[in-house]
């Protein structure tokens, strides 16, 4: 669950580039990228006090069905409770097939896997998701989804 708003939120220009920005000791490419707390610090500053305009997972910009015959590879690690670990077998398939993938982390498996963290988001092969600090539904006003409360404040 997310919620948009019609402000353009500047974006990095590569995969690498966005992946280094994601996480904490991934190889910065060629073109720096901003630290983490100046973006956020940013973000912050420009979305307060504006009420979210959507909610939901049928938002405009969301694919569900291309009409084609693709399918998107999408993995979570969240750790906490549940475990911090790694399927590495399934990775080296994915990298030996050459398949692409997002992989969406969690803060909490991030820390748990700093080194390995900064691996993932370094291979050109892999899209890194935000999967939050608490794998929380992303709101600004504590709206639930699946019956889990969501952030109440746009800095979560």
């Amino acid at each position: 669950m997310t919620q948009a708003s019609s402000a353009p939120i500047s974006t990095p220009t590569s995969r690498a580039t966005a992946n280094a920005a994601a996480v904490p000791g991934a190889k910065t490419p060629a073109a720096s990228a901003a630290p983490i707390p100046a973006i956020r610090a940013e973000i912050e500053k420009r979305f307060a006090g504006r009420p979210p305009g959507q909610w939901g997972i049928d938002l405009p910009g969301i694919v569900t069905h291309t009409g084609s015959r693709a399918v998107a590879l999408t993995f979570d690690a969240c750790g906490g409770p549940g475990g911090s670990g790694y399927d590495a077998q399934l990775i080296d398939t994915l990298r030996r097939l050459g398949v692409p993938a997002t992989l969406f982390l969690n803060a909490r498996w991030i820390n748990t896997n700093p080194s390995l963290s900064g691996e993932l988001a370094s291979d050109s092969l892999f899209e890194i998701g935000n999967h939050g600090l608490a794998n929380v539904p992303l709101s600004t006003t504590g709206r639930s989804a699946y019956g889990i409360a969501g952030t109440s404040t746009i800095g979560g």
